[in-house]
């Protein structure tokens, strides 16, 4: 979560994309609470999310499936919560992404999202053209990232994540698509 910044698009002018990420609790090998925090454009206040990401494991049939979902407090009461910083305003977001292995060298990445912005007095159309925006460019980056490994602080994370990417290699060679 914490390496999100090399791949989530952001931009110094005009101020917009990910501030800071970071895992609150890892409540099981596929299961955490994450706090992200983002930058908008002046006028609007910056943007924060407390989420409950969970990874869902289907690799019997080639597939990872990561569901995310807004957290209240109330949810996870034996849990303390951060609160959003000064000014910025907590929003709202589900959804998931989901891969398939195609081949032994590839896989198909699909993401749904629904995200309440809280930005009533914003045209929806300017939503939905800087979101495209972001996520084409976000997409793009995450691509890179995962074509270009070598030597970087992901490669040495995955090494050194034996739990998580060791049990995701050993399902995958048992069902053959490694």
């Amino acid at each position: 979560v914490d390496l999100w910044r090399l791949w989530v698009p952001s931009w110094g002018f005009p101020k917009l994309g990910l501030r800071q990420s970071y895992r609150i609790e890892q409540l099981s090998r596929a299961s955490q609470l994450l706090h992200c925090c983002m930058n908008v454009p002046w006028p609007i206040a910056g943007r924060d999310t407390v989420i409950h990401a969970h990874g869902c494991d289907q690799l019997q049939d080639g597939i990872i499936t990561v569901v995310v979902d807004t957290l209240e407090q109330s949810e996870f009461p034996q849990h303390i919560l951060p609160a959003p910083d000064k000014d910025d305003v907590r929003i709202d977001v589900q959804g998931g992404v989901l891969f398939k292995v195609q081949s032994k060298e590839s896989c198909r990445i699909q993401m749904m999202w629904k995200i309440d912005p809280k930005v009533s007095f914003v045209p929806p159309v300017l939503i939905n053209l800087v979101t495209r925006n972001f996520a084409h460019a976000g997409i793009a980056r995450f691509r890179d990232m995962a074509c270009n490994l070598e030597g970087t602080e992901y490669e040495s994370r995955i090494a050194a994540n034996d739990n998580i990417y060791g049990f995701v290699a050993t399902r995958l060679r048992e069902a053959s698509y490694l």
